[in-house]
């Protein structure tokens, strides 16, 4: 039988509870609304920088076609249709790597595969080669021996890709791309070139969606490889560094745990 006392601490104990479950609720509508409007921040920067890179291409694009439609020159009048393909190349280009990184954004479950990642290297470099040609620049492969790592190759291959072809696009003609692999506490692999540089303070934005520093402008890259590739390593619970001069060159390194783990 309770009495009177055990009756007051039952209703105690039952506001008690029904206070810890109401905070508990409202800390989670506050968490869910921070995380929306997160969310929603970061949708509206992407748009804001993706609508600052089709900007530029787009009026030269109307201009172009302005000067064509004024222009009888049968040279001149090619070298608008010239410009004209060239920034169409440009945007398709720029919606295929927006494709990509939403795709990569939904987080689907990644294809992993026992993998020789010196033999995926040398495929990328095989890729590339004819870039590397243009430029006259000299390739230098200095490759450990790696344990056969699984990794989505799909994936993988697309962010090393994307890493060298940012080497080479920012080295100048007659410039070095240095390629390594070894294993220490982790798998790391560092691409290193004798390029322009990156200047300090552009450091932190490297992979930043769109981001192309003062140096960079001019060398007809997207600003969403380096993106691209971040999101691929970290997805393979794996990390990528940037050190740099300005000038002197660039040197990304990629670190893979020995114990591969998915992220998603």
């Amino acid at each position: 039988v309770f009495s009177h006392h055990d009756a007051g601490s039952v209703h105690q104990f039952l506001g008690v509870g029904i206070d810890i479950t109401e905070r508990k609720q409202a800390e989670q509508q506050s968490l869910a609304l921070l995380l929306e409007q997160e969310r929603v921040e970061v949708l509206a920067g992407f748009v804001r920088d993706a609508g600052h890179s089709f900007r530029t291409p787009l009026s030269t694009i109307n201009t172009s076609l302005y000067l064509l439609q004024h222009q009888t020159e049968p040279e001149r009048r090619a070298r608008h249709i010239d410009i004209i393909q060239r920034q169409v190349s440009y945007l398709d280009r720029l919606v295929e790597a927006m494709v990509q990184m939403l795709q990569l954004d939904r987080g689907r479950p990644l294809s992993l595969v026992e993998t020789d990642l010196n033999m995926m290297l040398r495929n990328a470099c095989v890729n590339l080669g004819q870039f590397i040609q243009d430029k006259q620049q000299h390739l230098v492969l200095d490759l450990g021996e790696l344990p056969l790592h699984p990794i989505d190759q799909y994936e993988m291959n697309r962010a090393i890709n994307a890493i060298i072809e940012n080497a080479v696009r920012y080295t100048p003609p007659q410039g070095t791309i240095t390629i390594q692999s070894r294993v220490e506490d982790d798998i790391r692999i560092a691409i290193a070139d004798t390029g322009i540089g990156i200047d300090e303070h552009d450091l932190p934005h490297v992979f930043d969606h769109f981001f192309r520093g003062g140096s960079a402008q001019d060398a007809g890259g997207l600003g969403m490889g380096l993106a691209i590739a971040q999101k691929i390593i970290h997805r393979h619970a794996g990390t990528i560094e940037v050190e740099s001069t300005l000038g002197t060159g660039s040197r990304f390194t990629i670190r893979l745990p020995l114990n591969a783990v998915e992220t998603g």
